[in-house]
């Protein structure tokens, strides 16, 4: 059984998969039930349960080995771009505005109190 899919042996069913899963399942000798969403509705659930689940495992590997679950995360985003009919590519337009305007995450700045005056605690 490979990697990926011993995760997914193990997760709750039903779940979203990569669309080669079954073809994998099968050729290993296995069992397998499958079906596509049957609306934008749905997937659109799938896909936020996946996104979940993908941040989850993000999380889990980070100190090991996140590349993997990075890449399931990145997928997931680019399919939530596609099916919200933004065009290929908007996603990281506005990632690159955002940076340009306000910075990235590269130096560790945490913030650690702001008000409206100086000294006066914004709780």
């Amino acid at each position: 059984m490979s990697d990926g899919l011993k995760k997914a042996a193990c997760a709750n069913l039903p779940k979203l998969v990569r669309d080669g899963v079954p073809e994998i399942i099968l050729k290993e000798g296995r069992w397998v039930t499958s079906r596509r969403a049957t609306n934008s509705i749905e997937l659109s659930a799938l896909l936020k349960d996946k996104l979940k689940e993908e941040m989850a495992e993000l999380l889990g590997s980070w100190e090991d080995n996140p590349l993997p679950d990075l890449d399931e995360l990145i997928d997931v985003m680019e399919v939530i771009e596609t099916i919200a009919n933004l065009l290929p590519g908007d996603f990281r337009a506005v990632k690159k505005q955002k940076g340009d305007a306000k910075g990235r995450f590269y130096s560790g700045v945490v913030l650690i109190d702001y008000g409206d005056e100086p000294g006066a605690p914004s709780k």
